[in-house]
């Protein structure tokens, strides 16, 4: 029997507050919910996802994939240079 694939959590990490919000798959939404952030210090935040998977839990949320929306401030982008598909490197794992 196949394990049922839940739908990601999608996860706001705001200055102020942390929002969360799980869809149910039929248009509504399955859990949702706004954690006022403890600490505006940049080094709290592995204390603060702690907390949060824990609220998620007791709030209904399921499945452990999870989507994080950021300021573009905060996204760091470069190119990716990748060997020819012929020199035999797993592009399928990379």
């Amino acid at each position: 029997m196949r394990k049922q694939a839940h739908i990601p959590i999608g996860i706001d990490l705001g200055a102020s507050a942390v929002k969360a919000v799980q869809l149910d798959g039929r248009g509504g939404v399955r859990a949702a919910v706004v954690l006022p952030r403890q600490s505006l210090a940049p080094q709290s935040d592995g204390e603060e996802l702690i907390r949060l998977a824990s609220v998620l839990h007791r709030q209904g949320f399921e499945g452990d994939r999870v989507v994080a929306a950021c300021r573009w401030r905060q996204v760091m982008t470069e190119p990716l240079h990748l060997p020819p598909a012929e020199s035999g490197a797993p592009h399928d794992v990379l």
